[in-house]
C-alpha cells in the first residue's frame, strides 16, 4: 500500500502480507474499494505416478502465531478437469495445541476415512481452518517457492475463485 495524499483513512487488520499486482486508483473521499486477501484457503494439486493407493492420512508443514483456537482442516479433493478442486473425498483436522508456536513442523491429518487415489489421476489437497480468520491467532503453512513440481501446482482461494499465486509456488 502506497503513501496518498490526505484522505479517510485505511485500517487493514489481517497478520498476513497483502501484494498489490497493479497500482490503486486515487479515490474520492468516502468512495469504497475492495481488496481482496488471496490464500485463506490453499490448495495443492498432484498426481500419482505408482498408484493406486490407500491414503489415510495427509501432512503439512504448518506453524501457529498468536493463540488460534480452531483446526487446520486438510482436505481432499477430486480435480475438476481445469486443474482445480471438485468433489470432497476425504478430510482431516490438526488440533491448535499440536501445532508449535512461530517454527513450522510437519503435522499430519488423519483422514475420517481413508481415500483409495487412482495413478495419472489429479487430486488436490487444500488447507483452511475450521474459524473464521484472525489478524493476531493465525497459521502458516510452508511453500516450496521453486515451483518445480511438475504435476502440479499451487492455488489461493479468492472467497469466490482458485487463482494461481503471483510467482509459482508449491
Amino acid at each position: 500500500v502506497v503513501a496518498q495524499a490526505a484522505g479517510p483513512s485505511v485500517t487493514i487488520a489481517q497478520a498476513q502480507s497483502v501484494e498489490l499486482v497493479s497500482s490503486p486508483v486515487n479515490e474520492a473521499s468516502g468512495n469504497n474499494i475492495t481488496l481482496t486477501a488471496y490464500g485463506q484457503k490453499i490448495a495443492m494439486r498432484f498426481q500419482l505416478s505408482n498408484g493406486p493407493w490407500a491414503c489415510g492420512e495427509i501432512a503439512i508443514h504448518v506453524a501457529k502465531w498468536g493463540s488460534p483456537s480452531d483446526d487446520v482442516v486438510i482436505s481432499l479433493f477430486s480435480d475438476n478437469g481445469s486443474n482445480q478442486p471438485n468433489a470432497l473425498l476425504g478430510y482431516g483436522y490438526i488440533h491448535p495445541v499440536d501445532i508449535p508456536s512461530q517454527s513450522a513442523a510437519w503435522r499430519s491429518a488423519k483422514l475420517i476415512a481413508p481415500v483409495t487415489l487412482a495413478n495419472a489421476t489429479k487430486y488436490h489437497i487444500v488447507v483452511s481452518r475450521s474459524g473464521s480468520s484472525h489478524h493476531l491467532n493465525y497459521y502458516t503453512v510452508s511453500r516450496d517457492s521453486d515451483g518445480q513440481y511438475s504435476s502440479g501446482a499451487l492455488l489461493l482461494w479468492t472467497g469466490i475463485t482458485w487463482d494461481a499465486p503471483y510467482t509459482t509456488t508449491d
